[in-house]
Formats: structure tokens, C-alpha cells, sequence
């Protein structure tokens, strides 16, 4: 046998190996652990999809999930510039009007509760665009009772941008309308 016969069995001998190797890995090796590690973390891939208002209404999407202490999100949300939103109260509610009506800036104007868990958020936070609260994003956060492996809280979220102020298609209250494109938030 030629030496270049001997060299191209070796390649092909080589091809074959790789391909084995990655057919393995990617058909079966990769699928299990991701079964393995998904079935670790129930409560975030078998939580709940969408939240509720409090009249059980459909609310926003949960969109997100971290795991972290609450001071280490708290922190991470505040060096990232978002603001904790106020509580509503009947100072908070004619603060967010006057800055929507006069276009006055608002940075922690608060946030409608959404409900998960058959419980509010335990965490809001919102990023202002722009002069007054019309235009924002904002999260919501809701603590899971489960531990992930590192020891840390799982924490479940909704993440949306508000894009203008209106009247509720399915109450007819006044709320914020927020963007289609919820998945461009994360």
C-alpha cells in the first residue's frame, strides 16, 4: 500500500471517528443531560407562563427566571439603572398621572400588581424612556420557594416595555399598553 493510500485511509478513518463522535454527542450524549438538568429545575421549566391581575385577567408573560439572592438582584438592577417602583397609593397614582399628563419626568412611578403563585410581585423595577412614566420598561419579580443547586432563590419574572398609556381592552380602566415584541426585552 502507497503511502498516500495509507494517508486517506487515515483521514477517512478519522472523518468517520469525528462523525460517530458528534452523532453521539448530539443525538444522544446532549439530549439526556439536558433532560437530567431540566428535570432539576421544576419549578422554573413547570412554573407558569403568564401572570394575572388581580381580577384573573391575563396579565404580562413571565419571560425571565435567575437565580440570585434578593440583595444580589436588587444590586444588579440598580448598577444596571432601574429604579425600584413605588408602591401605589393615592400619592403614587396622581404623581404617575401628573407625569404622564405634563410630561414629567417619574423614575420609580409604580406598577400595577400582576399576580403569580396566586400572589403579587415581590419585587418592581422600571427603566424611564424619556421625559414622563407613558414609556418605560419594566419587571416584575416573584420569588420561588425552591433552591437551585448553588443554594440561591429562583426568581421568576415579567419583563415588558410600555409604549403608551390607554384604556384596558378587556376593563376599560385606564393602564399602560405595552409593546408586541415582549421577548426583545430579555
Amino acid at each position: 500500500m502507497t503511502k498516500r493510500k495509507h494517508l486517506a485511509l487515515k483521514l477517512t478513518g478519522a472523518l468517520f471517528g469525528l462523525l460517530a463522535i458528534w452523532l453521539l454527542a448530539a443525538y444522544l450524549l446532549l439530549p439526556a443531560f439536558w433532560h437530567v438538568h431540566f428535570s432539576k429545575h421544576p419549578a422554573v421549566t413547570n412554573g407558569p407562563r403568564i401572570t394575572r391581575t388581580s381580577s384573573g385577567n391575563p396579565g404580562d408573560p413571565v419571560n425571565v427566571s435567575l437565580i440570585a439572592s434578593e440583595s444580589d438582584l436588587v444590586a444588579a438592577m440598580l448598577a444596571a439603572g432601574w429604579y425600584p417602583a413605588d408602591p401605589i397609593t393615592l400619592r403614587s397614582s396622581l404623581h404617575i398621572a401628573q407625569s404622564t399628563i405634563f410630561h414629567r419626568p417619574y423614575d420609580d412611578a409604580p406598577v400595577s400588581s400582576l399576580f403569580l403563585f396566586g400572589r403579587k410581585e415581590d419585587l418592581a423595577f422600571e427603566k424611564p424612556v424619556g421625559n414622563d412614566a407613558r414609556r418605560r420598561h419594566h419587571v416584575r419579580f416573584w420569588h420561588l420557594p425552591a433552591l437551585a443547586d448553588s443554594g440561591k432563590p429562583y426568581w421568576l419574572g415579567a419583563i415588558t416595555f410600555d409604549r403608551s398609556v390607554g384604556f384596558s381592552h378587556t376593563t376599560g380602566q385606564i393602564t399602560h399598553h405595552i409593546a408586541p415584541e415582549v421577548d426583545e426585552e430579555t
